[in-house]
């Protein structure tokens, strides 16, 4: 089957337990060009912050209140 191909439940769309293209980049970066994984560190992070743009936000105006 295809990653584009109907499930069991009739769903069209991608198998969610494949890793997604970013995924694959940070990963084909962290083999090659940053072996101690300090880039990727960042990279998973700042996806983390831009996957939840509301607490983002509270963070952002939180500091600029400091």
């Amino acid at each position: 089957m295809t990653s584009t191909s109907v499930s069991s439940q009739g769903h069209k769309g991608l198998h969610l337990s494949s890793p997604l293209p970013i995924e694959e980049m940070i990963g084909a970066i962290g083999k090659n060009v940053d072996p101690f994984g300090m880039f990727t560190s960042l990279i998973r992070a700042q996806l983390a912050w831009l996957s939840h743009p509301a607490e983002l936000g509270r963070a952002m105006a939180a500091l600029s209140d400091d």
